[in-house]
């Protein structure tokens, strides 16, 4: 709950995540799905964000993660 937010009584297992100052990236990355809110995530790294131009185009890394 101090972590989350909210109390929960489920026993899975879920990743918390801390998130550090946002960026500006040279080049916006365009056709971003915000409905769910799922489907507008993916775990990458920077350089593998740089020069994409469409959601679309960002390689994910730690797949198993969005299970």
């Amino acid at each position: 709950e101090e972590q989350a937010g909210k109390k929960s009584g489920a026993d899975d297992l879920y990743y918390l995540f801390e998130l550090g100052k946002p960026l500006t990236l040279q080049s916006p990355v365009t056709h971003v799905p915000h409905r769910p809110i799922r489907n507008s995530m993916k775990l990458t790294t920077l350089t593998r964000i740089e020069n994409v131009k469409q959601f679309s185009e960002v390689e994910e890394v730690y797949e198993e993660a969005m299970v």
